[in-house]
């Protein structure tokens, strides 16, 4: 049997039977393409549509007997399957177990406390911020007061002390606290200090009724109830004239030698009226006891309906408030005046002093800072330790011997030598800068020669003395850090004098008479010039130590033979050779040479001269 689906009464859907033969025989005829099997299929179609449909009778008795309830389930349904609407229905029903006087309430407020208190823990713990932004309007005015009341009790004390220090009645205090071991600061509070508080109200915030009143014996007070409403009208005038915070109120008001402190609370208002000039420590007293109250008496000031006997338990803890403090009286207001000016002269006196101290301390700290920073920039010199000691100054480390001298340093910064203890282990630095000083140091060199170092690279240029030269270069291979020398700039100085005083004696030609051995009268001048120049370079040659040799050239004109003419120009040659030689002492080296005829031929005194050729160095030599 095939199963097949039904609506039942109650509009569920039911499982019912249907003839299995009646599939086999719709596969049967599927198959057969005759005009009966379309007969046939279509009945067998009609008749399972017309068992699937129900009848009408059957609906309208269901909706008869189940359509309210079916309506009801169906609404109950969605509300309970939509978010929002029932979340409204939740925070109604909160709302209105909260708000019902009923004797379970207490038992949902308990339930809820530990829900709450976690919620806010956890909303703390993931941000902070939150509740600090909800709290921050209360919280921000509350602490401001209580720094503000700080403030005023510590500047007051402060001001009493001050004008009881600095005088004979403040020493006598000094003594008397000695004597008996209490603080000096208790003392002065003892003898000015002096106040009594005769009366303390405690009125409700809301109403400005009495709650509870409480007087000294010395003292009485006609009507409480006129003063409370008093109190309460003034506080209204003053929040009703003056622009002011919606949480500020009166705190002090002045008449005559009396004093009315005022502390508020949430539910209730504590007034004291005090003879004198109260301490903080009223404020502080009248605080704490307001607190008290609230803690102790907070349910009946919020419920309060003007019922006061409740209250009469604050009496105690309003009569520990009533204080007093008697003292021996000031000295004269004159004098303390005069002591109180003096005391701030001293106290200028001494700022500046220690003004004067901080400048000085400051500078010589700037000084000592400025000194370390321009050791530890020089090259060559390492700080491993430094220490300022009972005015004097350590320093310790290396130093290579051709840095910066640290006593010049020290002066540089302003600071005495003599107040410098230094202790420098020597090292061999290898930066440029002493590279070049100690190869200037070592090679002793002259101010006209410059050094340049760079990479290994020692470079010597300018003028120098020939025997320095010669000393110079191979020590300085010797020099820390120079692997290579370069001269290509370096001039020998004294060979340099020498040639060209060689120049000019090559530019000097002496004349001769026909077959004459002795030069032609009338040169003499141009002998002493040839015999100055001699003289000069015969002492650079000495200096130099460089070998000078000069060649004489004696020459002869055309007239007679040519043997003739070139012994003739060989004596001619010979006789400066000696004349010269005598002169030089031996330090420059004369060869004579016989040209015989001049190049040039003819007969005229310009052939028959004698000329000279200087030789330096290693040519000189090769000329001996």
């Amino acid at each position: 049997m095939k199963e097949r689906r039904d609506q039942t009464p109650a509009g569920r859907d039911e499982v019912l039977p249907f003839p299995a033969e009646t599939d086999e025989l719709r596969r049967l005829l599927e198959n057969d393409e005759t005009e009966t099997s379309a007969v046939l299929r279509e009945v067998i179609d009609r008749v399972e549509r017309e068992s699937r449909q129900e009848p009408p009778e059957l609906g309208e008795l269901r909706g008869l007997m189940f359509g309210g309830e079916i309506d009801r389930l169906n609404r109950l349904e969605t509300r309970m399957d939509d978010p929002s609407e029932l979340a409204e229905d939740v925070s109604r029903r909160i709302a209105e177990g909260l708000a019902a006087k009923d004797p379970r309430q207490d038992l949902f407020k308990r339930a809820l406390i530990p829900v709450v208190e976690e919620a806010i823990r956890d909303s703390i713990r993931r941000n902070p911020k939150v509740l600090v932004d909800v709290l921050f309007p209360i919280m921000g005015p509350a602490i401001r007061k209580a720094i503000a009341a700080a403030l005023a009790g510590m500047v007051s004390s402060l001001n009493s002390t001050l004008e009881n220090s600095f005088s004979w009645q403040g020493l006598k205090w000094r003594l008397e606290a000695r004597a008996t071991g209490r603080p000096f600061g208790e003392v002065v509070l003892s003898h000015t200090l002096i106040y009594q508080v005769e009366q303390v109200f405690l009125v409700h915030k809301e109403t400005g009724l009495l709650l509870c009143h409480v007087t000294s014996k010395e003292e009485d007070i006609r009507d409480p109830d006129l003063i409370s409403g008093m109190l309460t009208a003034l506080q209204d005038f003053v929040k009703d004239s003056f622009s002011t915070d919606q949480g500020d109120m009166l705190e002090t008001m002045q008449v005559g030698e009396y004093t009315v402190r005022i502390e508020q609370g949430p539910a209730a208002i504590l007034a004291a009226v005090v003879r004198g000039a109260p301490p903080v420590e009223v404020s502080n007293r009248l605080q704490n006891a307001l607190e008290r109250i609230h803690l102790e008496k907070g349910t009946d000031l919020t419920d309060f309906e003007g019922d006061t006997d409740v209250f009469e338990d604050c009496r105690p803890i309003l009569e520990e408030c009533l204080d007093a403090q008697y003292g021996a009286g000031r000295s004269g207001e004159q004098s303390g005046n005069k002591v109180l000016r003096l005391a701030y002269g001293l106290i200028g006196v001494l700022v500046l002093v220690f003004g004067t101290w901080m400048f000085f301390s400051l500078r010589e700290s700037r000084r000592w800072n400025d000194f370390l920073t321009r050791l530890r920039a020089e090259p060559g010199i390492v700080v491993t330790d430094y220490e300022r000691r009972g005015g004097r100054y350590l320093v310790a480390g290396l130093r290579d011997p051709d840095a910066a001298d640290p006593d010049a340093l020290a002066r540089a910064a302003s600071i005495a030598p003599d107040r410098l203890d230094t202790r420098w282990e020597p090292y061999v630095a290898l930066s440029p800068k002493l590279v070049v000083a100690r190869a200037r140091r070592m090679l002793e060199t002259p101010a006209t020669v410059t050094t340049e170092f760079d990479n290994g690279e020692l470079k010597l240029a300018g003028h120098a003395p020939h025997r320095w030269i010669a000393q110079a270069v191979p020590l300085a291979r010797t020099v820390p850090g120079v692997t290579r020398i370069r001269t290509d700039g370096l001039k020998d100085s004294e060979r340099e004098a020498i040639e060209a005083t060689g120049r000019e004696i090559e530019a000097i030609r002496l004349g001769f008479a026909l077959n004459a051995v002795e030069p032609l009268p009338g040169q003499d001048e141009a002998i002493q010039k040839l015999v100055k120049l001699l003289e000069t370079l015969r002492d650079t040659a000495k200096i130099a130590g460089v070998p000078v040799s000069i060649e004489v050239f004696g020459q002869a004109d055309g007239v007679g033979s040519v043997e003739y003419n070139r012994q003739l120009s060989q004596r001619r040659a010979e006789y400066f050779q000696k004349l010269f030689a005598a002169q030089t002492g031996g330090a420059v080296t004369f060869r004579a040479i016989g040209l015989g005829i001049a190049a040039t031929g003819g007969e005229t005194p310009a052939q028959r001269s004698v000329s000279f050729r200087v030789s330096v160095g290693e040519a000189a030599q090769v000329q001996r």
